[in-house]
């Protein structure tokens, strides 16, 4: 029986805190320094949650590509993006189809709910 690929080493995996800690202290500072209104508060309200979600998607696709999962069982989000880019015509049909069973499953509960409240 073959064994997969290595799981990444101390190095990469370092790498990967050290950029969590950078985004943590980039929050920080954001927390510590933003001016509390006007348009540069906005501006760093905005940032603090796009840094948050930045580094959860880095430590997803490091996770992910770290430790050789199959893309089948979790793929990483840069996969996900690209199969979103490449196949806008599928993803617009399953869209299509999930809105009918939404609006089909909505009604009837709506319907249910009504005749049974009667």
């Amino acid at each position: 029986m073959s064994e997969g690929p290595p799981i990444a080493g101390v190095s990469y995996w370092m790498g990967c805190v050290l950029v969590w800690l950078l985004a943590w202290a980039a929050v920080e500072l954001l927390v510590a320094k933003a001016p509390r209104s006007g348009v540069a508060g906005r501006a760093c309200a905005l940032a603090i949650p796009l840094v948050f979600g930045a580094t959860l998607l880095f430590w997803w696709e490091m996770a992910v590509r770290g430790l050789h999962l199959p893309g089948v069982i979790l793929p990483p989000p840069s996969a996900i993006a690209a199969r979103i880019l490449t196949s806008p015509g599928i993803l617009a049909a399953d869209l299509l189809q999930t809105g009918k069973g939404l609006a089909v499953g909505y009604l009837v509960g709506s319907t249910s709910g009504c005749l049974w409240r009667s």
